[in-house]
């Protein structure tokens, strides 16, 4: 009787070992390998993002630097405009208008 007892103690406590050492082992190896591929993604993503946002910065420097050349002819042009205005108003007052 009580080496039948020491017996299934000693055989439950084998195959609970058994057990307890393979279930985690599996568990945490597909765990360990499915992360990897999940930041596989997350990585393509993000670089996907920062491509993007790198092309987008590019085309918004070409847009700034035409509206920067722009603004540039534009205030000439009001500097001419400017010029020609006073150049008017002496012409008039010598003529006797205004």
């Amino acid at each position: 009787m009580v080496l039948e007892v020491i017996e299934t103690y000693l055989i439950g406590g084998a195959v609970g070992f058994v057990v307890g050492v393979i279930v985690p082992r599996i568990y945490f190896k597909s765990k360990i390998e499915s992360t990897p591929i999940g930041r596989m993604i997350e990585y393509a993503m993000i670089h996907q993002n920062v491509t993007q946002l790198s092309s987008m910065t590019a085309s918004l420097s070409k847009l700034v630097a035409g509206i920067s050349e722009c603004s540039e002819e534009i205030t000439e042009q009001l500097e001419i405009i400017k010029d020609i205005e006073e150049d008017l108003s002496r012409t008039e007052k010598k003529e006797g208008g205004y």
